[in-house]
């Protein structure tokens, strides 16, 4: 039986390569580890933070993020991260005062810039975000994360058929960035295209399938197209991935009968 690694540097490493693999459990425990057996620094916290961010842990890694920062108060990256699930819970001001501390010290950070435009979409201004999404694309054109912002905020302010080109465009080019496909769904169902809607959260999950949201938002499609069995095993597998996420538990109530 091999023995587990005893120095938190190896502890570190073996953790970034489950990272890398998508392992978030195993990168978890690992980075976990490389905390306990010290020393302490920011940038485990930051890579803990992100592990438990990608498994959809963002309240925890929200407190990760927050201990990186106050250990290294310039860490813009940590600034930035903490941010984004902050818009994504509706605290915007503190989301922005983060993006401040971030441009201050990393005036061309691409991410920093991205993440007003979630935070004006949080607000509702649409129109500004749209602006925003467009700047970072300038910038960085193919940036998938501006444009799949920018195709969601296109919808908004009633530009469909522009929201479509550019997440379609976004998933040609990204072909196996399961967010890409996963909100090319979104807008195709938002247009009524239901059955392209399926086919393009089938892709997100056959790149990610541990991502609850899609599972749940795949169900919502095929209730729409009547497939009322296969939907609920994609909620019932939204609720195993997110015991807490209680719009999937809701609809798989709903679909009980089936």
């Amino acid at each position: 039986m091999a023995k587990r690694p005893a120095s938190a540097i190896a502890q570190g490493n073996l953790g970034t390569a489950h990272h890398r693999r998508g392992q978030w459990a195993e990168a978890i425990g690992c980075y976990r580890e490389a905390l306990r057996l010290g020393p302490v620094t920011a940038q485990m916290h930051y890579n803990l933070g992100l592990a438990l961010d990608e498994a959809g842990r963002g309240d925890e890694a929200m407190a990760e993020y927050a201990t990186a920062v106050k250990m290294l108060p310039y860490f813009a990256q940590a600034h930035t991260k903490r941010a984004r699930l902050l818009i994504a819970r509706g605290r915007i001001e503190e989301a922005l005062e983060h993006l401040r501390v971030a441009l201050s010290y990393i005036a061309d950070s691409t991410e920093a810039h991205y993440a007003p435009g979630l935070a004006m979409s949080e607000l509702g201004r649409f129109e500004g975000a749209v602006t925003a999404f467009e700047r970072v694309l300038e910038s960085e054109p193919g940036n998938a994360q501006a444009e799949l912002g920018l195709g969601m905020a296109l919808m908004r302010v009633g530009r469909s058929n522009e929201a479509l080109a550019v997440v379609e465009a976004s998933a040609r080019a990204h072909p196996k960035v399961a967010e890409v496909h996963g909100n090319l769904a979104i807008v195709q169902a938002e247009l009524g295209r239901a059955e392209e809607a399926v086919r393009s959260y089938e892709a997100a999950l056959r790149l990610r399938p541990d991502y609850g949201e899609t599972h749940y938002n795949l169900g919502n499609a095929l209730v729409q197209l009547q497939r009322y069995k296969k939907a609920r095993a994609h909620f019932a597998e939204g609720v195993r991935l997110r015991p807490e996420f209680a719009a999937a538990r809701e609809m798989l109530s709903r679909l009980s009968g089936f």
